[in-house]
């Protein structure tokens, strides 16, 4: 670490209130590789919408980390010409709840291994995505030609489920890609633990967009082209069960090999990349609950607060957040109706809470911003408008429909969901004698004060330590009670 950055990033860290606890190590390509593997009243509904949001990924990508298993594992099951197997609701709650507990598993053995996984991930993500945008078109036999993959509009399917407007078809199609984009804040919300915060971050966040537009794009038109038919990979009874990537894979393995074993195999590539996804999303989700703790915003505060002494990372907050998320998913098991009002909560909650700063940044609090190293100079007011109308527009959008006629049983719960999650914001801030308006009084400054934390104790050889101020040293000797407090977000 270059000892010059640590000194500016822990004072730009003071000057904004707060001491430096957790462990600064994660250089530029750490910060990066987070993006490529996952960004008073009002501030209490802003603060709980980005809360519940960031919990909703965690669990929506263990959700669909658990359904590739399944899915790999009912593919394999038809090799030799055997039926493929299903599993129970029972059986896809006991892999859900194994991915959750695996992600929060690694995200608890310090950052050492953390960063080793991170930048693992980032890798295995670059190289997974050449690796199918490589291999599949060269297995399939026969191609789809470019006029049909650059030109075709396929409304087919939608039109099956009664929604028949193109332009309604074609804005439907933006919540999975909207969603997938949900994790470019992760750097900031790691700042605290990376050197350079002033500029890596932000750097960050533009290198994994770049990313995920040129993989993403690249993967999806390599499939197209190597794409059979729609019906036959959007089929229940195919091998895959409707799953249309994984489809592709098998039929084109068997067009080239005449088995599907190279196919099926190709399926631990993506499983593995979701499952990095999944461990970098719930390593900056634990830092918001952290942070959201040192200002006494959420409740049970004093538990999430506590930091793990020698490593210096936010246990307590990890297994938090994998428990919200296990019980969050429960309802999405079996259900695709759920899974895709969780990702639209998930999506509009944090578009929402993205937007708030850009819009408060070019309207009425333009004469009260200070803009650091790192600013978009004249284009902050054209972007920033730009970005204000999209949040705006795909909040409506992500709340319709996605089959006709509604009834109970495809109902797009996401606005119920998301005015639940205000009102119950607000009823907590204004609740008679125990509202957050008796005592959230906004960033708790933990500088020269102490008290926004609770000091506990560590039993570290066996040897009671009691509470107080961390002793002077190295973070890896540190055997004392720690205070905490939040990432300079």
């Amino acid at each position: 670490m270059d000892p010059l950055n640590a000194q500016d990033d822990e004072g730009v860290l003071r000057s904004l209130g707060y001491k430096q606890v957790l462990h600064r190590s994660w250089g530029a390509f750490t910060t990066t590789t987070i993006t490529i593997s996952a960004m008073s009243v009002l501030t209490s509904i802003s603060g709980w919408l980005n809360l519940l949001g960031q919990i909703a990924a965690v669990s929506a990508v263990a959700f669909l980390c658990s359904g590739l298993i399944s899915t790999m594992a009912s593919m394999a099951s038809t090799v030799g010409g055997a039926e493929h197997i299903t599993f129970t609701p029972a059986q896809d709650l006991g892999i859900y709840g194994a991915v959750i507990f695996l992600v929060a598993l690694l995200n608890s053995c310090g950052l050492r291994v953390l960063t080793l996984c991170t930048q693992a991930g980032g890798m295995f993500h670059l190289a997974g995505v050449l690796l199918l945008v490589l291999i599949v078109p060269l297995m399939a036999t026969t191609h789809q030609p470019a006029s049909w993959v650059f030109g075709h509009f396929e409304s087919a399917q939608a039109e099956s489920v009664g929604i028949t407007n193109y332009f309604n078809i074609a804005i439907l199609g933006l919540l999975l890609p909207a969603y997938s984009y949900t994790g470019m804040d992760g750097p900031c919300h790691m700042s605290e633990e990376v050197e350079g915060a002033s500029m890596h971050p932000p750097k960050a966040i533009l290198h994994g967009w770049a990313v995920m537009f040129v993989g993403g794009l690249s993967l999806i038109i390599s499939l197209l082209f190597s794409i059979t038919s729609i019906e036959s990979v959007l089929s229940e009874d195919s091998a895959s069960g409707g799953n249309a990537v994984a489809q592709i894979m098998y039929d084109a393995a068997m067009q080239r090999f005449g088995t599907p074993h190279v196919g099926v195999g190709l399926m631990a590539v993506i499983i593995v990349g979701v499952f990095f996804c999944n461990v970098a999303t719930m390593t900056y989700v634990s830092r918001i609950l952290f942070c959201y703790s040192r200002d006494r915003a959420v409740p049970l505060s004093s538990l999430w607060l506590k930091v793990e002494p020698r490593t210096k990372s936010p246990i307590a907050a990890v297994w938090g957040v994998a428990l919200a998320a296990f019980c969050l998913g429960l309802p999405m098991l079996g259900s695709y109706t759920a899974f895709n009002a969780i990702l639209s909560l998930s999506t509009i909650s944090l578009i929402i809470v993205y937007v708030s700063p850009i819009t408060a940044r070019i309207t009425w609090g333009r004469n009260h911003f200070t803009p650091g190293p790192f600013n978009l100079g004249v284009w902050t007011y054209p972007i920033g408008a730009i970005s204000t109308l999209w949040a705006l527009f795909s909040t409506v959008v992500f709340c319709l429909p996605i089959e006709m006629p509604v009834n109970t049983d495809n109902l797009n719960y996401a606005a119920a969901a998301f005015i639940g999650t205000c009102t119950i914001s607000i009823g907590m801030f204004y609740f008679p004698v125990f509202g957050a308006y008796k005592w959230f009084k906004g960033p708790a400054h933990t500088v020269d004060d102490d008290s926004a934390h609770d000091k506990y104790e560590v039993a570290e050889g066996g040897k009671q330590v009691a509470g107080g101020a961390a002793a002077a040293g190295d973070a890896r000797d540190v055997d004392v009670d720690v205070d905490v407090c939040a990432a300079a977000k």
